[in-house]
């Protein structure tokens, strides 16, 4: 089998100021490197919120390699969205190769640190069991088109599959909600790999009737 080192992008995140010194914008851009070392700054920019991960070279060629029948674009040029990531995840999976495909209800605890000054937007989620997880999978490719996930030769789009490599690597989850301690919040059903940047939080779409007033959509069914 060919790896493809050379089409492993790694994403660096740079810290822009954003509205206070307790929040921090990211852009991305590509670099081409076996091995690399990362730093990000989140939240309020303390020792304790920097994120720091080492990438080995054996690891990311098994990560980000290209398999048989898989395709890879040049992606267009990206544009910043405006991402600000309010926390991070803390789970046992230090490495793509160890976490589950996907999470498990009756998986490990996990922590959910969100960062200052998004606390208090926690205020009421204790009241659903079941809430939904946005993150970033800040370690994935971004160049496939196609996917041979069983490396068997067969592939498939990368939109009918629930990898982590996507053009916009957001991961979700639906997470069963332990308990909500300040600023920690404990859940189980997470599938991402330890110190995942978080990007939001919400209760599950299922569990949640709307609060406001409604609209006139909201009456409409059959074809517009």
């Amino acid at each position: 089998m060919t790896v493809h080192t050379v089409a492993s992008p790694h994403f660096v995140g740079y810290k822009r100021p954003f509205a206070s010194v307790h929040q921090t914008r990211f852009t991305t851009r590509r670099c081409f490197a076996p091995s690399l070392s990362l730093t990000m700054v989140c939240g309020g920019g303390s020792v304790r919120d920097v994120v720091r991960i080492d990438v080995e070279e054996s690891t990311t060629v098994r990560e980000n390699e290209v398999r048989e029948a898989e395709v890879t674009i040049e992606p267009p040029t990206a544009t910043d969205a405006g991402l600000v990531f309010i926390g991070r995840i803390r789970t046992p999976w230090a490495s793509r190769l160890v976490a589950p495909r996907q999470g498990r209800i009756d998986g490990p605890v996990c922590r959910i640190e969100v960062f200052e000054p998004w606390i208090p937007a926690l205020e009421g989620l204790e009241a659903y069991s079941r809430i939904e997880v946005l993150y970033w999978l800040h370690l994935s490719r971004r160049d496939l088109v196609l996917q041979s996930p069983a490396n068997d030769g067969d592939a498939r789009g990368t939109f009918s599959l629930r990898s982590p490599a996507r053009p916009n690597p957001i991961g979700t989850a639906i997470a069963l909600l332990q308990q909500i301690d300040g600023g920690m919040v404990y859940v189980r059903g997470l599938d991402c790999i330890d110190e995942t940047p978080l990007l939001d939080l919400k209760p599950d779409r299922t569990l949640f009737t709307p609060i406001a007033p409604p609209q006139a959509g909201d009456f409409q069914t059959g074809d517009a």
